[in-house]
């Protein structure tokens, strides 16, 4: 927080959590619930030659499952708690009665993405820093048709960088903080 000292007396900084005190965090959290947890392989866990070996066995197969989940919980919450709680929190696919079903993490790799282009560097930059856009409001924001603003927001939902809501796009919240550090390396934000 900028400038928390002006308000606080005591300020306590928290270094980032690993992957096993964001699991032990949230799943404590959950434990007060009394409901189950059931995580759901994602085509990458499906592939895996140790998930195939495990088919047999449900409780190793959810081990599994929940180890490599949390791990990515941890690399793309970057140690931060809150963070973490919010994507888990995003990661509930349904429950019954009983039991929550636990979406798998698809994470893009930003470094796969081949480098974008300008404007696609300038159209995720005005998704920061507006939040939510549609697509007259990104034409007019970057200068360009309507049509080709459309084209390029359409692009970014495929890859998974987009999420299309009824009041137009915004930035995919996994990926959020891996858009950040591209357009800071790129000078395009600061």
């Amino acid at each position: 927080m900028s400038g928390a000292s002006q308000y606080f007396s005591h300020i306590h900084d928290v270094g980032q959590l690993n992957s096993d005190q964001i699991r032990e965090a949230i799943l404590e959290r959950h434990r007060s619930t009394g409901y189950r947890l059931e995580f759901v392989p994602g085509d990458a866990e499906r592939n895996t030659r140790t998930f195939k070996k495990l088919l047999g066995d449900k409780e190793q197969s959810q081990t599994y499952l929940q180890e490599s989940y949390f791990e990515k919980l941890s690399d793309v919450s970057e140690g931060n708690l809150s963070i973490a709680i919010l994507i888990w929190l995003q990661s509930i696919r349904d429950f019954d009665r009983e039991t929550f079903r636990i979406a798998p993490l698809e994470i893009i790799d930003m470094d796969k993405i081949e480098v974008p282009e300008r404007n696609v560097m300038f159209l995720l930059a005005a998704l920061v820093l507006h939040d939510r856009l549609n697509e007259e409001e990104l034409a007019m924001a970057l200068h360009q048709g309507v049509t080709e603003c459309r084209l390029m927001a359409t692009r970014l939902k495929s890859k998974g960088l987009l999420v299309e809501g009824k009041n137009g796009f915004q930035m995919n919240q996994l990926v959020y903080r891996q858009v950040i550090r591209l357009l800071k390396r790129r000078n395009v934000l600061h």
